[in-house]
């Protein structure tokens, strides 16, 4: 027979493997929502507005597709500016040593958007958001905005370092007076959304390009003695 240690071990093991995200999250990775796909963006079953892809009118213009988020501005489902990005978002993003996320977006609506980002662990039933709001205006037409996601730019967590090593949902919220999503206010709004990337934050790069001139600065001198 088999032992009741045994089965509690057993049972254990599966509810940890049922609770940990999909380590899927990588340096590079983007959503281009290219093709008529939504990359798995939702906001809820009840919302009567979900994101939907349009075939036109991106960053790049004619025949570049994009997400358009829309929210009613009325209490209830669909009232709040709230997106969850798809599965593939899930992971350990320390080691993968992505520290921000990029995108394209643009302001359709007629007010200004606060727009954050949080991050949920479901093992430490944690969520981490954005310190700082990205403040997105109405006929912004489309820009690049960055929202840096290392530790200390991160709030709402006891242990941000942590929530990032196992996330397993990420949210795109409007939310002018902070808190994690969906605590944002009800908002009448359209906000088109485009080429959402991983990658390290400018300082990171900007450290590494100075980095290697350093090492080639140091090379050269050498050469010449």
């Amino acid at each position: 027979m088999i032992s009741t240690c045994f089965l509690r071990s057993a049972f254990a093991v599966a509810v940890g493997v049922l609770a940990a995200p999909v380590f899927a999250v990588s340096n590079g990775m983007v959503d281009t929502f290219q093709g008529g796909s939504t990359n798995g963006w939702a906001s809820g079953a009840n919302n009567p507005t979900p994101p939907v892809n349009v075939a036109d009118g991106g960053p790049l213009g004619s025949g570049d597709d994009y997400l358009l988020l829309e929210s009613s501005g009325v209490f209830g489902p669909g009232g709040r500016l709230v997106a969850f990005y798809g599965a593939q978002w899930g992971g350990d993003y320390i080691n993968a040593g992505v520290t921000g996320i990029r995108m394209d977006v643009n302001n359709l609506g007629a007010t200004d958007l606060h727009l954050r980002l949080s991050f949920f662990d479901p093992v430490g039933a944690d969520t981490a958001y954005s310190s700082n709001a990205v403040v997105v205006s109405p006929g912004s037409g489309w820009e690049q905005i960055l929202f840096p996601i290392d530790p200390t730019a991160l709030t709402g967590s006891a242990n941000a370092a942590a929530t990032l090593s196992n996330v397993a949902q990420v949210r795109l919220y409007h939310s002018p007076g902070g808190g994690p999503a969906p605590n944002g206010p009800d908002v009448a709004a359209q906000l088109g959304l485009d080429n959402v990337t991983a990658v390290p934050e400018p300082q990171t790069g900007l450290m590494l390009a100075a980095g290697l001139a350093t090492l080639v600065a140091g090379k050269r001198v050498r050469g010449r003695r």
